[in-house]
C-alpha cells in the first residue's frame, strides 16, 4: 500500500485510494487525511475526500480536514469535500460550507453545498437554503427546493411560495410544486402533473421520476392515468423510458395497496 502511494503515477495513488476506503482503522483513515491534504493530484485528492465521507468514525481530524478542503484548488475537490460533510452531518461545517455558497462562482460546487447543507439541517442551514432559492443558477435553485423539502419542514413553504410566484425556469418550477407537495400541499399535484406539457423532454424526464416518488393509496389512480397518457404522446425516447420505469413502478404500489 505504502509502495502505490508513493507512485508517480496518479492512477496507483488512487488505487491505494480505493483499498484504504475499504479498511477500516485509524492508521487508515489518518492516511486518507494525509492523501486530502497533501495528493498533488486532483484526482487523487478528490477521492480521498470521498472515502473520507463514507467513513462512520466521528474522528475530528476528518471533519476539520474535509473543511480545509473546502478551499481546495480544484473546484472538483471542493464539491465533493462539501458533499462528504453533509454525508457525515458535521454540523461544525455549516459556517464554512454558508461562506463556501456565498463566494463560489461555481454552479456545481454551490449545488453540492445546497445538497450538503440539506443533509446537515439546523436553522442556518434552512436559513442558507432559503436564500438559495434565488440563487443565478437553475440548478442551485433545484436543488434548494428539494432540500427545503427533506429539512425545512412546514416553516419552508413560504418561502417555496415566494419563489414559485417568480420563478421562469421549467425545471425549478416542477421541483418547487414537488417541494411543496411533499410538505402537505396536495393542491399542487395538479401542476407536477401538467409539466409533462413542458418543451423540455428533462423535464417531463423529471416529472415521471418525481411521480414514482409521490405515489400512494390516494393518489395512484391519478398518477397511473396521467403518465399512461404521457407515454402515448412521447416522442423522445429518455423520457418514454423515464415514464416506462415510472409506471412500473406505480403499478408494483397499487399491487401492493390492494393486497
Amino acid at each position: 500500500m505504502d509502495q502505490l502511494l508513493q507512485s508517480t503515477h496518479s492512477s496507483d495513488r488512487q488505487r491505494a485510494v480505493t483499498h484504504l476506503s475499504l479498511a477500516s482503522g485509524k492508521r487508515s483513515v489518518l492516511t486518507l487525511v494525509a492523501v486530502l491534504s497533501g495528493d498533488r493530484d486532483s484526482d487523487v485528492r478528490l477521492a480521498a475526500a470521498d472515502a473520507l465521507g463514507q467513513v462512520a468514525s466521528r474522528n475530528k481530524a476528518i471533519d476539520q480536514t474535509l473543511m480545509l478542503a473546502l478551499r481546495d484548488r480544484s473546484s472538483l475537490v471542493r464539491g465533493h469535500a462539501a458533499l462528504s460533510l453533509g454525508h457525515r452531518c458535521a454540523k461544525k461545517a455549516v459556517p464554512k460550507l454558508v461562506e463556501l455558497l456565498s463566494r463560489s462562482r461555481d454552479s456545481l460546487v454551490r449545488t453540492s453545498v445546497v445538497e450538503s447543507l440539506g443533509e446537515i439541517g439546523g436553522g442556518r442551514a434552512f436559513s442558507a437554503l432559503a436564500e438559495a432559492l434565488n440563487d443565478r443558477s437553475w440548478m442551485v435553485r433545484g436543488y434548494a427546493a428539494q432540500a427545503l423539502a427533506e429539512t425545512g419542514g412546514q416553516r419552508a413553504v413560504p418561502a417555496l411560495l415566494r419563489r414559485r410566484d417568480v420563478e421562469k425556469s421549467s425545471w425549478v418550477k416542477l421541483l418547487l410544486y414537488a417541494a411543496l407537495y411533499r410538505l402537505g400541499e396536495s393542491n399542487y399535484l395538479p401542476s407536477i402533473l401538467g409539466m409533462f406539457r413542458s418543451r423540455r423532454y428533462h423535464v417531463r424526464c423529471a416529472t415521471a421520476n418525481i411521480l414514482a416518488e409521490i405515489v400512494d393509496e390516494k393518489n395512484g389512480d391519478q398518477i397511473l392515468a396521467t403518465l399512461r397518457t404521457a407515454l402515448r404522446k412521447e416522442s423522445t425516447v429518455a423520457a418514454r423510458s423515464s415514464i416506462r420505469n415510472a409506471l412500473r413502478y406505480v403499478r408494483r404500489v397499487r399491487r401492493r395497496s390492494r393486497t
